[in-house]
């Protein structure tokens, strides 16, 4: 059991250590947005209650748009939010 636990606490410190250095990233453009977005979601989502719902409707809003230069998706895979 202890072995579980130390291995929760380490997942738990490189969770913390990983979206902080993505954090630090400057969305380039709305497809940086929406990726630093759907992170988010994923990221509340257990958490649940109104941030993670704002979150989540912004990030199916940019599924269902596409990028007016490129043509591909903002969001995929956003279904699973």
């Amino acid at each position: 059991m202890f072995e579980i636990e130390e291995r929760l606490d380490r997942l738990s410190d490189e969770r913390e250590h990983r979206l902080t250095s993505l954090a630090m990233l400057k969305a380039k453009d709305l497809h940086g947005v929406a990726s630093k977005l759907a992170i988010a979601a994923r990221v509340l989502q257990h958490e649940g209650g109104p941030a993670h719902q704002l979150v989540a409707d912004a990030v199916n809003a940019l599924a269902t748009r596409c990028c007016p230069d490129c043509g591909a998706p903002y969001v995929t895979g956003a279904a699973r939010q």
